[in-house]
């Protein structure tokens, strides 16, 4: 029973929250908002500006591995652009 009341005392201290200001920066975004917002940047930067498609020959329109990676690589590089 003693530790409820001791948790009590803490929960509703009064001169925690008078000594320190809440820290917060000057745009008013919660700190995860700022955190996504810094990975994101860094992803962007991460990306190549543009992606080199493949070269079709004969001999390897043939192949149908070569058609579905080539359909890949196209569509990751009209995704890129989009980005």
């Amino acid at each position: 029973m003693q530790q409820l009341e001791d948790d009590d005392e803490l929960a509703y201290s009064v001169d925690e929250g008078l000594d320190k200001p809440h820290e917060q920066k000057g745009d008013g975004r919660p700190s995860w908002m700022r955190t996504l917002n810094n990975s994101a940047s860094t992803w962007l930067n991460l990306l190549p500006k543009s992606l080199q498609t493949l070269r079709r020959t004969v001999d390897n329109i043939k192949d149908p591995l070569y058609r579905y990676f080539e359909r890949e690589v196209n569509s990751g590089a009209k995704l890129l652009q989009d980005v």
